[in-house]
């Protein structure tokens, strides 16, 4: 595991961890900059134990941006869990994720996209 993976961001609020979330979400159109970012926060905010639905609308977001290719040049991380699907998008971007393991909220998302294909 890499430092940034290990390190728990216990000096921000469950609010400061949501936006910088959502920051790296935002920035996705314009490449590899700030969404290589996006596993971290997302683990960070699962540390934290965060779901709220500023959170699931984020989820829902990059699952849907990484089934369109906007994420399909991130690298999974094959040493994290696969019930960690922030660190999975690449198996998500070729509909290779097991559906059963993500959360209902994006489970249904996901599984509407395999039906297009």
């Amino acid at each position: 595991m890499g430092r940034q993976e290990r390190v728990k961001n216990d000096k921000k609020t469950p609010e400061e961890l949501v936006r910088d979330y959502e920051s790296v979400i935002l920035d996705i159109p314009i490449g590899e900059g700030p969404a290589y970012n996006l596993p971290i926060r997302r683990e960070w905010i699962h540390q934290d134990g965060i779901l709220n639905k500023d959170v699931i609308r984020l989820d829902r977001i990059v699952i849907e941006e990484t089934l369109e290719g906007s994420l399909d040049w991130l690298t999974d991380r094959e040493s994290q869990p696969l019930e960690k699907w922030w660190w999975h998008l690449q198996k998500i971007y070729h509909r290779s994720y097991p559906a059963e393991l993500l959360p209902e909220y994006l489970r249904s998302l996901y599984l509407k996209h395999l039906k297009k294909t």
